[in-house]
């Protein structure tokens, strides 16, 4: 597992690149879109209306053509990532799992 970063770059042909909290390189992400053994991609959205929060995970098969879309839309760069995956001897990761996030972030609140 890599820590959560954020996209340092859209999502864009099956990779992205990654930006890691403290990292001095953003790292290429690779993923599969191979039907069968593509890699395996949710999207969490949070929203927040009149006071109520809502969060509805989403299960991405970038195998298709809808996939492909859904995740050029939600991947873009800032957005936070947290990928699971096996390094490759040329500097990459192989992603296993994407999670992304998209919508309303929460934040820390000072508590009295």
């Amino acid at each position: 597992t890599v820590p959560l970063g954020s996209a340092a770059s859209s999502y864009s042909n099956g990779s992205f690149m990654l930006s890691e909290p403290g990292g001095t390189q953003n790292q290429p992400v690779d993923l599969s879109t191979t039907s069968g053994s593509g890699t395996l991609v949710y999207q969490v959205d949070r929203s927040n209306v009149g006071g109520v929060s809502t969060v509805t995970v989403s299960a991405v098969d970038i195998t298709t053509t809808d996939g492909q879309n859904t995740i050029k839309n939600g991947l873009i760069a800032g957005t936070p990532v947290k990928v699971f995956g096996i390094p490759q001897a040329n500097a990459t990761i192989k992603a296993l799992a994407v999670i992304y996030y998209t919508g309303t972030m929460p934040a820390a609140t000072a508590v009295d």
